[in-house]
């Protein structure tokens, strides 16, 4: 569907329907594991097209976000990009470098961490409790500036549209408040605007031995994504950040599928990790990412 959207934008180009079909025709292939694999003892390993490999981090920043600092407040700049990684550990880091290169205050909000069972309070100190970053959970410490761009982690009002996983901007920072808007909203959407306050978000997964109740807003940075909260979201520019191979089935279908452009797609793979597996010397002219697919579940 993305990529029938960039063909609708240009219809009288030959040349760049073209590419585009033939895009989508990789795609398709990228997603059922048909693409030619680089053997060995690993058969999911694949190269992805030059043209979107960058030599650094910095260089898919910079080309997903160009001119950043002249659309700092564009909704419709911010809304159309986004960069993915496979972890919060690499989002986080971007994230944290958007919010630098924004003018203004910067606004650290803690949260208040508790234990769920009142008998297992004095068991686990605050600041380990602080110091866990969570699936669905907000961070402990939430570093914002007016202009930021967030994704909410909670439905607050769905017949609003104000739904997990809708992207918005900062438009004010308060101790107890944010004021959001929508960046998908249009100009007569009268629910565009979201006052959210602190709320308790619980967590009480398997690989913790107790429930954690974290009161604070339930947003996070979003100029990057994981490759799994990415889903449903479609952009014009993405950029895609691997310094470690991903490990679940069509994650790396989700990251490409994002953006219907080739020419819009930039990724940064580590090719050392890869080294051991062709003898410490690289295949020359291939990016290598990946793949992991079961053939049996596309069948």
């Amino acid at each position: 569907m993305r990529v029938k959207n960039e063909i609708a934008k240009r219809p009288n180009d030959s040349v760049f329907r073209d590419q585009l079909e033939n895009h989508e025709q990789w795609l398709l292939d990228l997603g059922e594991g048909r693409l030619p694999c680089h053997g060995y003892d690993e058969s999911d390993i694949i190269d992805i097209p030059p043209s979107m490999s960058k030599d650094s981090k910095e260089d898919v920043i910079d080309s997903v976000f160009e001119d950043f600092t002249e659309h700092i407040g564009d909704g419709e700049y911010y809304k159309s990009r986004v960069i993915l990684a496979a972890t919060n550990e690499v989002v986080n880091e971007v994230n944290n470098e958007m919010v630098r290169r924004i003018p203004g205050v910067l606004h650290t909000l803690e949260s208040v961490d508790t234990v769920g069972d009142m008998d297992s309070q004095t068991s686990f100190p605050t600041e380990f409790l602080n110091s866990l970053s969570l699936s669905g959970l907000p961070e402990h410490e939430l570093h914002l500036r007016v202009d930021s761009v967030v994704i909410l982690l909670r439905n607050m009002d769905i017949k609003g549209g104000h739904c997990n996983g809708t992207r918005y901007l900062v438009k004010h920072i308060g101790e107890y408040r944010l004021v959001l808007h929508k960046l998908e909203a249009g100009p007569d959407d009268k629910d565009k605007v979201l006052i959210l306050p602190r709320i308790p978000l619980r967590y009480n997964g398997v690989d913790l031995p107790f429930e954690i109740c974290r009161l604070q807003f339930p947003v996070k940075l979003a100029f990057a994504l994981t490759i799994n909260r990415s889903q449903g979201q479609s952009v014009s520019k993405c950029g895609i950040l691997l310094p470690k191979n991903v490990w679940t089935h069509g994650q790396i279908y989700v990251a490409f599928s994002r953006c219907g452009n080739p020419n819009n797609i930039h990724v940064w793979a580590e090719q050392e990790q890869f080294k051991r597996l062709f003898g410490g010397k690289l295949p020359e002219g291939k990016i290598l990412v990946k793949n992991v697919v079961y053939k049996e579940v596309v069948r």
